[in-house]
């Protein structure tokens, strides 16, 4: 697996009406390794390193806007459009990297929040060893693999709930893996409702994982594409 390294400084300038990436023209060892390279890639806020916001203030509405509605989509798209000519993934492999202020609360669901939307891998940055509260923000459910084409996927902390659409591949044989962290649904007391072309069991090797699969006789009986849905939220 090839790395390629860049900083959000460099891929979050805006010129021109579009944003500096990374400045690869392709991944190391060309062409034959876009199918195995994954871009690695940082975020933090500029503007919040360049004038930190004191002891346990939340962030300006005005920064907040900055970082959030400008900085942090910016970044993120800017990594799908290398992706377009690089080929291969994208990993999420440092944000967080805060205390447990207000600002670190706000940037770190900002984060997480992104990840899902733009549908990235993502590592905290930071100590987290005896942080219940860090570890209880960071402990969401998520899709270990899709068996499909992804279209959509959230996790809403505040209401503990999980949404999941793909386009199901009929090529590929093994189901849709689904993590869901005990620390957030202990004795699995969740609930989970999937449309009417697939079908759901916990795996038997980890009873904190969901496998979900087609339902072969609706799947095989559409000929054009069949979107799958799930939907997880804690028992009432």
């Amino acid at each position: 697996m090839s790395i390629l390294n860049i900083s959000s400084f460099l891929i979050s300038v805006r010129l021109n009406g579009k944003y500096f990436g990374t400045g690869f023209t392709k991944v190391p060892g060309g062409d034959d390794y876009r199918n195995r390279s994954v871009l690695s890639y940082h975020y933090y806020c500029i503007i919040l390193s360049l004038i930190p916001v004191p002891g346990n203030v939340t962030i300006p509405v005005y920064d907040r806007l900055l970082c959030d509605d400008v900085e942090g989509p910016a970044l993120f798209r800017s990594v799908q459009n290398d992706l377009i000519q690089l080929g291969g993934s994208a990993f999420l492999t440092e944000f967080g990297g805060c205390d447990d202020s207000p600002t670190c609360d706000e940037q770190l669901n900002w984060g997480l929040d992104g990840a899902d939307q733009f549908l990235q891998s993502w590592a905290f940055w930071g100590d987290v060893l005896g942080l219940n509260k860090t570890i209880n923000r960071i402990a969401r459910i998520y899709a270990h693999a899709i068996a499909g084409k992804p279209l959509a996927m959230q996790y809403i902390a505040a209401q503990r709930t999980f949404y999941l659409s793909y386009y199901l591949d009929p090529n590929i044989n093994q189901p849709t893996e689904i993590y869901v962290p005990s620390i957030q649904f202990p004795q699995q007391s969740y609930n989970v409702t999937v449309n009417s072309a697939l079908k759901w069991r916990v795996d038997p090797t980890n009873v904190n994982i969901i496998l979900v699969e087609p339902n072969e006789q609706l799947v095989k009986s559409k000929e054009q594409a069949v979107i799958g849905t799930i939907d997880i939220r804690p028992k009432m």
